[in-house]
């Protein structure tokens, strides 16, 4: 398993999901959309020590919204990447087709408390707070995205993710990233 996988999560799924108007969705809909989507993302920063909230994150005029994007996109490609380890493990249902992005991001919710359910475990990574809020844009390209990565996992061994997931995740996210994301 190594670089070609890791270069792979970072181009074919971070990437192109961020290619596919990710950032640029949740600038919109934190400018325009609705008021009580920032004050939730507010106070989920302040909850995650940010002491001045989400303008710690994105900046005072959203200048950095790519950033909290980015971790949000990061921190649901983990999510699916240990769901499916435990899909093996656990015999929980598979990760079905996306369809339809909103719905998807619905779906995987569901699922994840399901495998917390099921394993009474794992809360600490499937429930992540502010990351959980992410939004994408209604664009069918982005189900392309989803499912080619869930069809890679079921082609691949997870179970040997799981012995190499912490290397993934410092190879991922490159160290100059990883420090303006704050990781």
């Amino acid at each position: 398993m190594g670089n070609w996988f890791i270069e792979y999560l970072r181009i074919n799924f971070i990437d192109a999901l961020m290619n596919y108007g990710v950032a640029d969705y949740l600038r919109s809909e934190l400018n325009n959309g609705d008021t009580n989507y920032y004050s939730t993302l507010d106070r989920l920063a302040r909850d995650n020590g940010y002491k001045n909230g989400l303008a710690d994150i994105v900046g005072s005029n959203l200048e950095r919204v790519e950033d909290l994007a980015r971790m949000m996109l990061y921190v649901l490609m983990n999510k699916i990447i240990f769901y499916k380890v435990l899909e093996k493990n656990y015999q929980l249902p598979k990760l079905p087709e996306c369809k339809s992005p909103a719905n998807y991001l619905n779906e995987l919710r569901k699922l994840f408390e399901n495998a917390i359910t099921v394993t009474n475990d794992f809360e600490a990574i499937f429930i992540t707070g502010l990351y959980d809020e992410i939004r994408l844009p209604d664009v069918p390209d982005i189900c392309d995205v989803f499912n080619d990565f869930i069809r890679l996992l079921d082609e691949i061994d997870v179970l040997q993710i799981g012995d190499v997931i912490g290397y993934i995740y410092e190879e991922l996210i490159p160290a100059e990233e990883r420090h303006r994301l704050g990781q």
